[in-house]
């Protein structure tokens, strides 16, 4: 897998576990960052915001690794 996707799939793997815990709103990209094991200016080079993010997870591409009923809660509220 190239770099760029790797880390954008890291990223997103990060968001989805810190969805378990709690929701996005209160999620910083500072633990994000933290959590991904990188800076977040890299957060900021593959995503805008949190919210595109959680757009991609959203996508039918990554539902599979989305189960957690906080991922729901967040996803209606940004609906």
């Amino acid at each position: 897998m190239e770099k760029k996707k790797q880390r954008k799939l890291i990223i997103m793997q990060s968001l989805a576990a810190m969805l378990e815990e709690r929701d996005l709103l209160k999620i910083t990209t500072a633990e994000l960052a933290k959590r991904s094991e990188i800076t977040e200016a890299a957060i900021y080079k593959h995503f805008p915001s949190k919210r595109k993010i959680f757009e991609e997870l959203r996508s039918e591409e990554h539902t599979s690794e989305l189960q957690s009923p906080m991922y729901l809660v967040c996803r209606l509220l940004l609906e």
